[in-house]
């Protein structure tokens, strides 16, 4: 019996072989010959469907345009890399990010001979009669050295003996007076919280504000405008830097300074920050934002210059042409930062865009 292959209309016998492939648009090409990945690195070629290849892991591919999309991934983790260049968060003065993306506790007894060491820990114990100092030094002049003039509550500046205590109910002030309440973000909103006690939070020993708990800055860090942040050493020359660290430009205005590692950040170079620019305008790392502002990423995967805050007080005025802008702190969030509240399309600075909530109402820009 013969076999016959009908194609078009014409019958032809079966021992004829037809070689014919279709593209995507059934037009008849020859595929794979004519495959076109021209500036596609993944997913299918708009021809014969064939892969231009795969994305590594962590990303996808946007099968439209053919590159490979960074996805953003902080599961489990409140700070370091998102693994897409943003961060997942920042720690709290006094703590630091752990590989696994968790802020833990970093000891601090640089500098110190005594004292705690920031995590419950000790730096070391005098020999009397000499005794521990604010500055975690032995000293033998305390207490006669000790100044409560003023204060009537907390540790003295200077030999660390106490001024007084406050009644129940009341809360020791950085000043050294008693106010109603706890040591909160209400009763210590400029300073952190010490033992129940406001302290300024601007040493290096006790850095922190909006109430929250003090803490030491880590080695190479000081504290600056009550938070910890990287203190590099100025350089020439890698050969200026030492403990494997090397010599690196800052982004934000080229200055150099001794870089721990290659993805670090130097906030200060030899005390000298960054110059400051808007809270809100984007940004690719922190460095851009001077010192008052993390790099901050939006679920979206957008980012912008975040300010850390505690208040929405605490958050700096829109950009001129956007005053009606609302200023916001996501007090909600584990390192609060600032956003601009908008109302609609067209209403946000810098080409963000006004995003929804998870309510369906405007909504933040970003």
């Amino acid at each position: 019996m013969r076999n016959y292959l009908v194609l078009g209309g014409i019958m032809l016998l079966g021992a004829v072989v037809l070689s014919v492939a279709c593209g995507d648009d059934d037009s008849g090409v020859s595929c794979p010959a004519a495959r076109d990945c021209t500036g596609r690195v993944c997913g299918p070629d708009p021809i014969c469907m064939t892969s231009c290849g795969d994305c590594p892991g962590g990303q996808t591919c946007d099968a439209a345009s053919g590159t490979c999309i960074c996805t953003p991934n902080c599961s489990g983790r409140e700070c370091g890399d998102d693994g897409c260049g943003g961060s997942c968060g920042t720690c709290p003065p006094g703590s630091a990010c752990d590989a696994a993306g968790r802020c833990t506790c970093t000891s601090n007894c640089t500098g110190r001979e005594c004292g705690d060491d920031g995590c419950g820990g000790s730096c070391g114990t005098c020999t009397p009669p000499a005794t521990c100092g604010a500055d975690g030094r032995c000293r033998t002049d305390c207490p006669a050295a000790a100044d409560c003039t003023g204060r009537e509550c907390g540790p003295d500046p200077i030999c660390m003996t106490s001024c007084g205590t406050c009644p129940t109910g009341e809360t020791c002030t950085s000043s050294g007076t008693c106010v109603p309440g706890a040591c909160n973000s209400t009763t210590c909103a400029t300073g952190c919280c010490e033992a129940g006690t406001c302290m300024p939070g601007t040493s290096d020993d006790y850095c922190g504000t909006g109430g929250y708990p003090c803490g030491p800055c880590a080695a190479g860090d000081s504290c600056f405008e009550h938070w910890c942040v990287a203190n590099c050493t100025p350089c020439t020359s890698s050969t200026d830097c030492t403990g494997g660290a090397s010599c690196g430009r800052r982004r934000c205005d080229g200055a150099a300074g001794c870089y721990a590692t290659a993805d670090a950040s130097c906030t200060l170079i030899g005390g000298v920050p960054c110059p400051e620019v808007s809270a809100y305008d984007t940004c690719t790392t922190s460095e851009e934002c001077g010192p008052y502002a993390d790099c901050y990423r939006f679920a979206d995967g957008t980012n912008f210059c975040g300010r850390r805050c505690a208040a929405d007080s605490d958050c700096p005025s829109p950009p001129a042409g956007y005053e009606s802008l609302v200023r916001r702190c996501n007090t909600g969030a584990t390192t609060p930062r600032c956003y601009l509240e908008c109302s609609g399309p067209g209403t946000c600075p810098y080409g963000h865009a006004c995003f929804r909530y998870a309510t369906g109402d405007y909504g933040y820009c970003a």
